[in-house]
């Protein structure tokens, strides 16, 4: 069976490595975050990590450059403040990193 990253259902996100900007969102990645993908693109990828976890997000930046992928976990901020656990799956692509989520089951 293919890795749950690898299906179609998944949201996801694609960030430039030289930049660290949103160059592409899929509508259910948006919708997660209550934003439009239009929106999205051109951000940080620090925008949706809350404060407290800036360093953290930073060295999974930096882990996905040296080691190539990364499944976790994390908590993605709103813009209406609130908060979403998520599991992700983080790869190199070339000059990109993509980003599957999902979100965490209570």
């Amino acid at each position: 069976a293919e890795p749950w990253w690898r299906t179609e259902a998944v949201a996801t996100v694609a960030i430039d490595i030289h930049t660290g900007r949103v160059v592409s969102a899929s509508p259910s990645w948006a919708s997660f975050l209550r934003e439009s993908a239009d929106w999205l693109v051109g951000k940080s990828y620090a925008e949706p990590v809350g404060p407290e976890a800036l360093v953290v997000a930073d060295v999974v930046f930096a882990t996905i450059l040296e080691l190539g992928e990364v499944t976790s976990e994390a908590l993605l901020r709103r813009s209406d403040g609130s908060a979403m656990p998520f599991e992700f799956h983080a790869e190199r692509v070339g000059d990109r990193i993509e980003i599957a989520y999902r979100p965490l089951r209570a």
